[in-house]
Parts: structure tokens; C-alpha cells; sequence
């Protein structure tokens, strides 16, 4: 259940004072080549204060709350029951991250957290953090099994914890909670294309590392080294891996407190720009959108005002082309029939082909089952 707080921003209005911010600092100058590089490190620098967060350990407030506060009916001893624990610090993590809420321990392994650090978002920060958090909740654990039933689980429970931090703060935050409601279709199609690819990049390289040697962040490293255990599909198998994906998109949006009714003009909700691969701006068109929102009447970024109605106009007419597309080849695919049934068939068999790579990654798991074993004091949300 959505707790309600104050009233929320306009759809569309978190975008446009990020971008006036950005264009203050005189950002969004020059060509338009660099216009867009400022946008995306801009981005960038908050999803690294992110990273950072989910490369540590979680603090005890989010530790003691995923091991005790919520009622698993795995075991924790086990490996769905670590696997349901790990997924849960890490996504109480985003949500704390995407409040302005921060808890980290006074020194690794320790029983003790410093005070909470409550950050007051402006709208330009809230736009970042509402952007940079659904898009690292999708890459990074958007495809894996059990998610959904994770969130269902905490994200009362969470909601709860952030109410009891802002209201120990004298300066009345409460509506933090929901400022994401601010982020319409067009605001996360435009983040999405700018900093999407680099987090993919970053969760597949610490994916490897925990399969190759066993190292990287404890919350990337473990839900992947138990997920044979765990989930039906395989790792390897992206087509799986994206119909996952698709399964857990209403819950990722619900969870972090984005709207997700579908637009007049459009009918795409932001569920399928969150995570449907073709709703992700090529880089002519990316170019193209920025060009529209900061260029003067010569085609150039200048002084002159933000153009936001140009900007939607062409964030729009980027959605509606995409969704015309989709509807065609559903048609088509529709109209086939039997052909259809054929590809899933071939699909099957292209699945058959990866199980024995699959059971053989299996094996690997359990043999190192005895370590993963002799670490059960540290998974246990390394409490030690």
C-alpha cells in the first residue's frame, strides 16, 4: 500500500527543472554533442553515489529489518532464504537512496550505524535519484526470479522505516516518499537512454566476477552464485531472463512510487519504458531530443529558453513510433498462427541445447557449495 504524504509534482515537471538547473550551470552550451555528455554525466555522478551504496555492506537499520522485520516463508538458512534476504537490503537500499535517506555503519561488520543522513531534494536531485533508482532496480535485478514476491513482502515495511527517519527530522520530508510520482513517460525515456547502458555494463561485469572468482558486491555476487538453486530459468538464457524481466515490471514501478497509468496520447505505461529493450532512444534520435529542447533559432544550444514543448513533442512522437511498431508485428505475428507456435518451438529447442551448459554451471555451484557453506555466518546479512 502507497502511503500518501503531500501532493506530488506534475508529470513531466521534475524533467524540466533538472534540465533548467543543468542549463543555470551552463551545461546545456556549446554543441549539442556536449549538451548531451553534461546530461549523462550529470546522471552519472548519481548513479555512482548508488554504486557506491550497493557495494558496501547495508547498514543494521536495513540488515535487522530484511533478516527479522519481514515474515519470509523461506528458510534463512537456506538458499532461497539468503537469496530472499540479499534481494531485499539491496532494494531497501534503492528506495533509501531514492528518498534521500542514507544509513551506513559506524565500521564494516559492526553492530552500530551512524545517524541517519536525510538529504532535502530539490527537484533537479529528486529527478536524478527517480531516474537513476528504477533504472538500477531493472538492470540489476530486474530479471531475476523472486523479486516480485520480495517486494510485495517489504515494500510496506520499507515505506515504513523512511515515514519514521523524516519524521525525526525537524524539516517535515515526508513528501520525499513520493516525489517520483513527478517522473512521467517522457522524463524516463529520456533517462533511460542516457544512462541505461552504462549500469547494464557494470551489473554484467560483476555478474562475471562473481561466477570467475568469486568476487565483487556481496548483493550482485550472491543472488547470482545462488541462483541455481533458486530460480527455474536459466542465467544464461537472456530470452528468460528478459520475459522475467517483463513479469516484474509493474512491481519495480509500483516500488519506487512512479505513475504508472498509461497516457492519453500514448500506450505505453512506463512499466514498458522501464524495461522493454525498444523503448530505448537510439543516439540519433537521443541528439535529436536534446537539439529540440536547448537549441536558439539558429540550431545551436544558446541562450535562449528551454524549448520543454519540443522536447515532448519529440520524446512523443519517439513513443508513439516504437508502440505503432510493436502493434504491427503483433498483428503480424497474430495473423501467422502456426509459424508463430514454430519459432516457440524452435525457442524450446534452443533452451533444450543450453541445459547442459547449464547443468554443468550447476555442478560448479555445488562444488563450491562446502565454501558458500562455511560463509553462513557472513551471509546471514553479515551480521559478524
Amino acid at each position: 500500500r502507497r502511503h500518501t504524504t503531500m501532493a506530488s509534482h506534475s508529470g513531466g515537471e521534475l524533467l524540466q527543472k533538472w534540465l533548467e538547473k543543468l542549463k543555470e550551470g551552463g551545461k546545456l552550451e556549446g554543441s549539442v554533442d556536449d549538451a548531451a555528455e553534461n546530461m549523462k554525466k550529470d546522471l552519472v555522478a548519481s548513479w555512482d553515489e548508488l554504486s557506491r551504496r550497493l557495494m558496501e555492506q547495508e547498514s543494521k537499520d536495513i540488515g535487522n529489518f530484511c533478516e527479522s522485520g519481514v515474515s519470509w516463508t523461506e528458510r534463512g538458512s537456506t538458499p532461497e532464504g539468503q537469496f530472499v534476504q540479499i534481494l531485499c537490503t539491496t532494494v531497501a537500499e534503492i528506495k533509501y537512496f531514492m528518498s534521500g535517506v542514507e544509513r551506513r555503519r559506524t565500521e564494516h561488520s559492526s553492530r552500530y550505524d551512524k545517524p541517519a543522513v536525510i538529504t532535502a531534494l530539490t527537484d533537479e536531485e529528486a529527478y536524478r535519484r527517480c531516474i537513476v533508482g528504477p533504472v538500477a532496480l531493472s538492470e540489476i535485478y530486474g530479471d531475476h526470479c523472486k523479486l516480485r514476491e520480495v517486494i510485495e513482502k517489504v515494500q510496506s515495511g520499507v515505506e515504513i522505516k523512511l515515514i519514521d527517519h523524516f519524521n525525526k527530522d525537524p524539516r517535515n520530508l515526508q513528501n520525499q516518499l513520493n516525489k517520483c510520482e513527478g517522473v512521467d513517460l517522457n522524463a524516463l525515456l529520456l533517462g533511460k537512454a542516457i544512462l541505461s547502458d552504462k549500469i547494464k555494463q557494470w551489473t554484467l561485469q560483476n555478474r562475471e566476477k562473481a561466477i570467475k572468482n568469486n568476487s565483487g558486491p556481496w548483493g550482485i555476487k550472491m543472488p547470482w552464485r545462488y541462483w541455481p538453486h533458486v530460480c527455474t530459468h536459466s542465467r544464461e538464457d537472456r530470452t528468460k531472463l528478459q520475459q522475467q524481466r517483463l513479469q516484474n515490471a509493474e512491481s519495480m514501478v509500483t516500488f519506487t512510487n512512479l505513475n504508472n497509468s498509461k497516457s492519453n496520447t500514448n500506450d505505453a505505461s512506463l512499466s514498458d519504458i522501464l524495461v522493454k529493450d525498444e523503448y530505448k532512444l537510439p543516439e540519433s534520435t537521443l541528439q535529436r531530443v536534446v537539439r529540440s529542447a536547448v537549441s536558439n533559432g539558429g540550431g545551436a544550444p544558446g541562450a535562449s529558453p528551454l524549448n520543454m514543448e519540443n522536447l515532448k513533442q519529440e520524446l512523443d512522437k519517439a513513443i508513439q513510433t516504437q508502440t505503432g511498431k510493436n502493434r504491427k508485428s503483433s498483428t503480424f505475428h497474430h495473423a501467422r498462427g502456426k509459424k508463430v507456435s514454430s519459432g516457440g518451438a524452435d525457442e524450446r529447442r534452443k533452451v533444450s541445447l543450453r541445459e547442459g551448459e547449464g547443468c554443468l554451471r550447476e555442478r560448479e555451484v555445488s562444488l563450491r557449495e562446502g565454501e558458500v557453506s562455511l560463509r553462513e555466518g557472513e551471509v546471514s546479512l553479515r551480521e559478524g
